[in-house]
């Protein structure tokens, strides 16, 4: 593959640091993540803490959108050294008589920067962040035929795949919300006491309610015994009726 030699805009002080990251341990955090394993415990599973793994990330982030925005990542080019890549591959797979695997996109960017002049820590940094969310992808279309697979034979499976998928056409039960999507607001018996105390027509109603519930309360049974008392019960201190 030629590429046009560039100034690399990576962070030159990376260079000649000692960094956790290597090329070994990126393997094992990309393997981790296809299958399944949160990129965290990946990380820690590669001997790399969280903190620093996040740190790495972010780094990677940067550097990438550096390269994108200065122009030395070439989409066309990049895409030319993936087709170049697999074409090798097939062609010294086929001279052994067998079939090439499909080439890895995030070592061919990492070759891509290398070959622009960019530090290998800085394209380890680029692959880390390329590499997680493909890892993460294929992670999930993996696991996702499996279950379609499964579903086959069990419909619970289709079901519960439907149901993530496709939340608002097959989840089971209906999802209640308050206003404007955010939770259920459940009134305290205090709240409902002070509502039915500055509401007369609550007070009517409830009264009536009380009446049909409790026939051997009479019609007119106030709700709220003590007005000073928001939640509607008497703390048996209260003075009687005309003192």
């Amino acid at each position: 593959m030629t590429t046009e030699t560039r100034t690399p805009n990576a962070n030159e002080s990376n260079v000649g640091r000692q960094w956790k990251l290597t090329r070994r341990r990126l393997d094992r955090i990309l393997t981790a993540v296809a299958a399944g394993a949160p990129m965290s415990s990946a990380a820690k599973a590669a001997g790399i803490g969280t903190s620093t793994f996040w740190k790495y990330h972010a780094l990677g982030l940067t550097l990438l959108d550096k390269a994108i925005a200065d122009g030395v990542i070439d989409p066309d080019l990049l895409e030319l050294a993936e087709e170049n890549a697999q074409g090798l591959a097939d062609a010294a797979a086929n001279a052994q008589g067998e079939k090439a695997a499909p080439v890895n996109p995030t070592k061919v960017l990492g070759r891509y920067l290398s070959d622009a002049g960019w530090p290998e820590i800085d394209c380890l940094f680029v692959e880390l962040v390329d590499g997680v969310a493909r890892a993460e992808a294929e992670g999930e279309l993996r696991l996702v035929t499996l279950v379609s697979r499964h579903a086959e034979k069990s419909w619970q499976a289709g079901i519960a795949l439907l149901s993530r998928r496709w939340p608002e056409r097959y989840r089971e039960g209906v999802e209640i919300t308050g206003e404007g999507g955010g939770p259920i607001h459940v009134a305290t018996d205090a709240e409902l006491a002070r509502q039915l105390r500055d509401d007369p027509e609550a007070r009517r109603l409830s009264s009536e309610l009380l009446a049909r519930v409790t026939p051997s309360a009479p019609v007119g049974t106030p709700a709220i015994v003590d007005d000073d008392d928001p939640d509607g019960e008497d703390d048996g201190d209260a003075a009687p009726p005309g003192e």
